[in-house]
């Protein structure tokens, strides 16, 4: 099992099953912060997380309309998720293919529908703001 904490220390660990034997062991080893207040693959904003799995998939939490809830928009983030970018009350998924998600407020970048043919590939990086979300093109346009 493995499971990341607060304070940036993975712990991964085997319990002993059978009856003869009660010791089990933890071996902690150190994630790298990201940035100051998260860990690699965690993204959070004002009111909600998004954590960015091995898989490609994201699972999100927190208030709804901040993207805590991302059910309108699940089936595009089960896979191949490759970065996560948060605004004040929004994020933004880079996947492999070089297309965007957004979910969250609208009134910070959660909805993208006005350019959504613009992101459907060829996005190369993603920058953030507290309001909006602005996405570089492989060709260098934004």
């Amino acid at each position: 099992m493995d499971y990341a904490i607060d304070t940036a220390i993975s712990l991964s660990g085997t319990m002993a099953t059978d009856a003869t034997s009660v010791l089990g062991y933890l071996i902690a080893s150190p994630i790298p912060p990201a940035s100051p207040g998260r860990t690699s693959g965690e993204w959070r904003n004002r009111s909600s997380f998004a954590a960015l799995k091995a898989d490609g998939s994201v699972v999100t939490w927190g208030d709804s309309s901040s993207g805590g809830d991302s059910s309108a928009v699940a089936s595009q983030l089960s896979s191949g998720v490759s970065q996560i970018f948060s605004s004040g009350y929004a994020f933004a998924a880079l996947k492999a293919d070089g297309s965007v998600v957004t979910w969250g407020s609208s009134g910070t970048g959660g909805d993208s529908s006005a350019v959504a043919s613009q992101l459907s590939s060829g996005v190369s990086q993603i920058f953030s703001t507290d309001y909006a979300f602005a996405a570089v093109k492989a060709d260098g346009s934004v």
